[in-house]
């Protein structure tokens, strides 16, 4: 995608490049040139001035840029095709690694250089676009790597759920009618698995799915979360929720909270040696703000290893232009929070 200052300026040239020199984009600017077909030419030997130190230039700036990907180089060359002057075209160069949807590719921006004040109010323009463009396809790859894992968890539940859970209850009941006709101690043991293994099934489908969250919403869905870790009486979970939140929330950014939620709670029960946990959720302000905190080890957030668990939040939170913050410090616990806004 061309940033759109460079298709509406005359002063910006923009073209990529493929690693064998064949142009595969460039912005109508850079097509006003006495070439008819871009795609026949090779930018570097065609449309650069065949001056055998600016070749030289061009060469050491190109192969330090294929070492340093992201990394940008500038350049002044002179060139046959943008200026029948032979103005100088100040370049930014930079190479690209491949993507699931471009090959590698170096991609060169020019400034004419003959009104230095109106090319750099453009360089800076075309700068903060390339950055707004960079964040939203972060954010578009993000989203589709969050939905495709809700995808494949509600897949799993769903068929842990509708299919083995349902085995497993058909041979429970074949075993009921089993006793009644004989006494066998493996009979007793195998009742006593196959109930165990059902109650494990309907969890594991339940985290994977939260099959309430439509209908009951985020609220009944934690409390529901919260009743089975309070069932195993190794933490004492304290929700405060607000009831308004519920109606303020899109059923994304429930499902995001829920997650969360769910994520942090997991990683108190495995390394926070904590007693107690608190939850509070509440509207503020145009905001919907979610607190977590226990009373465990904490850890020093600037020396310990971030792990996958942080940087999912983290992401699921970006991805809904909200704002993650941990506080922890060692011997005083841990508390994140997160604020989503309401629209």
């Amino acid at each position: 995608m061309i940033p759109s200052c460079l298709n509406n300026s005359k002063r910006l040239f923009y073209v990529e490049v493929d690693t064998t020199g064949k142009i595969i984009d460039f912005n109508p600017a850079f097509s006003v040139s006495t070439i008819q077909s871009m795609t026949a030419v090779s930018f570097e030997n065609d449309i650069i001035h065949p001056d055998s130190e600016e070749q030289k230039q061009l060469i050491l700036c190109r192969n330090f840029c294929l070492k340093n990907p992201g990394v940008i180089q500038s350049i002044t060359l002179r060139n046959t095709s943008l200026s029948t002057s032979f103005n100088p075209v100040y370049w930014e160069l930079t190479y690209e690694e491949a993507t699931a949807d471009k090959p590698a590719h170096f991609r060169w921006i020019g400034f004419l250089l003959y009104n230095e004040s109106e090319a750099d109010e453009e360089r800076k323009k075309l700068q903060e676009e390339l950055i707004q463009q960079k964040v939203i396809r972060q954010n578009l790859l993000a989203q589709v790597a969050v939905d495709a894992q809700e995808k494949e968890r509600a897949n799993i539940g769903k068929e842990l759920h509708d299919n083995i859970s349902q085995m497993l209850t058909s041979t429970k009941l074949f075993l009921d009618i089993l006793k009644t006709k004989t006494e066998d101690e493996l009979v007793d043991r195998s009742i006593k698995n196959i109930n165990a293994i059902i109650q494990e099934v309907r969890s594991l489908s339940r985290s994977l799915a939260p099959s309430g969250m439509a209908d009951l919403g985020l609220i009944a869905s934690l409390n529901d979360l919260f009743e089975n870790i309070r069932a195993t009486n190794v933490i004492e979970v304290e929700f405060y929720p607000d009831t308004e939140t519920d109606r303020l929330l899109s059923a994304t950014a429930k499902l995001t909270l829920y997650r969360i939620v769910q994520e942090q709670v997991n990683n108190i029960l495995k390394h926070a040696s904590a007693k107690q946990v608190f939850i509070e959720l509440f509207p503020e302000e145009g905001q919907v703000e979610l607190i977590v905190s226990d009373d465990g080890i904490g850890f020093d957030p600037v020396t310990v290893k971030k792990g996958m668990g942080l940087e999912n939040m983290r992401s699921r939170t970006a991805l809904l232009n909200g704002k993650f913050d941990i506080i922890a410090a060692p011997g005083k616990g841990t508390k994140i929070k997160v604020v989503l806004p309401i629209n």
